[in-house]
């Protein structure tokens, strides 16, 4: 019967303290009693949990040491501070990609590859030596015309032979410099000027049956020319003409000055002989077939074709180039007295008349681009950044 009020008593403990909180027990267990139990309910203080939930409900404006370490849910807690490392980067800019050589104005440099006509290396070609008799030379001499103790049957067997003759193919390669200082999307201006040389020989010789004597002869003409003027070109739209891996494809047409033209032969003999009269004499007949002169000329040349630019950096390119060209020269003077068609070849059907020439050909040329690079990431300063912290800010 005493057990009932026990299990009570520790059952209504429990539901007012609403804390799980362990209770040690006594040191020493006393046997329970009505009295005892009386007074331990008198005398029971609540739990630590039990204060602050009563504190809590009683008061809950109060302001507590626990609420005021509780965190303040509307403040705006800083961003962390960004490394210098990464700032500095963030306030470069980054490089135009859009950016090209070709939007201001550039420099070429390119090597051309030329065939067509040449009426003047044609003529020369025509009039060059190709047998004795064109030197005057029969080609058995007799020895007693030299030696005089020969006998009068004795005879020196005289042959010809070219070794090398001038090429009917005329192929010269031209040095190219050109400046465009006016351009924009779809026209440009240049400015260019070109140098070639081309040089061709006739390479023969004398020779006597002995094998041991001989006469080498190397008869060449060299003409240099020089020439300056513009090209003017005009982009074609992609929808119309459109070539894979291709920047712009340009239309070209072009005028140029030929102030100089320079044009000379000359004639090298070599003698190799023990029989020094009869190789004398073939050495003093050498040069009689050969035509000698020395000019200078100018002219005109103009040329249209079509080209493409293709891109390999920013601040490089490469223009290749098909063309056609067309060359009139005049005014050749040389000696004091205008150069004549009986100087170049003496079997010429008009011998008396004034050179001049008309050539049509056909170039392809590479040139290589180089222009202004592209402007370098400049660092922004603190007043350009005021935007970029704000939007910190507002994050």
């Amino acid at each position: 019967m005493y057990c009932f009020p026990l299990i009570f008593l520790l059952c209504f403990s429990v539901s007012v303290s609403g804390d799980s909180t362990f209770i040690e027990p006594a040191q020493s267990a006393a046997p329970l009693t009505p009295g005892s139990v009386s007074d331990s309910i008198d005398t029971a203080e609540p739990s630590d949990s039990a204060r602050l939930l009563r504190d809590t409900t009683a008061s809950p404006e109060a302001d507590t040491p626990a609420e005021r370490a509780l965190p303040d849910s509307t403040a705006v807690s800083p961003l962390p501070e960004i490394p210098d490392s990464t700032r500095e980067k963030s306030l470069w800019n980054d490089i135009d990609t859009s950016y090209r050589f070709y939007h201001s104005p550039y420099w070429g440099f390119g090597l051309g590859w030329t065939l067509g006509a040449f009426p003047l290396f044609d003529m020369w070609n025509r009039g060059l030596p190709s047998m004795l008799s064109d030197f005057g030379i029969d080609s058995k001499i007799p020895r007693a015309d030299f030696i005089p103790a020969a006998a009068d049957t004795d005879t020196v067997t005289i042959t010809y032979t070219v070794q090398e003759e001038p090429s009917d193919y005329h192929i010269y390669f031209p040095l190219m410099v050109s400046f465009s200082p006016r351009v924009d999307s779809t026209h440009r201006l240049s400015i260019e000027t070109s140098l070639f040389l081309l040089r061709k020989s006739l390479i023969s010789s004398f020779q006597d049956d002995s094998l041991t004597n001989r006469v080498d002869i190397n008869h060449s003409l060299m003409y240099v020319s020089l020439t300056l003027g513009a090209q003017y070109s005009h982009a074609l739209p992609e929808r119309y003409f459109r070539v894979d891996g291709v920047e712009q494809t340009f239309l070209n047409a072009a005028v140029f000055a030929t102030p100089l033209i320079y044009t000379q032969t000359h004639s090298d003999i070599d003698t190799e002989s023990t029989a020094n009269d009869i190789f004398s004499y073939l050495q003093s007949r050498a040069s009689v077939p050969f035509p000698r002169f020395e000019a200078f000329g100018g002219g005109f040349s103009w040329k249209i074709g079509i080209s493409s630019l293709r891109v390999f950096t920013p601040s490089t390119g490469i223009d290749l180039g098909l063309y056609y060209l067309g060359h009139w020269a005049v005014f050749f003077h040389g000696n004091g007295s205008q150069l004549e068609n009986g100087d170049i070849n003496p079997s010429a059907s008009k011998p008396g008349d004034h050179f001049s020439m008309t050539a049509h050909r056909f170039e392809i040329r590479a040139m290589l681009l180089r222009g202004k690079k592209p402007p370098a990431p400049q660092k922004q300063n603190a007043h350009s950044n005021t935007a970029l912290d704000t939007s910190y800010e507002k994050r």
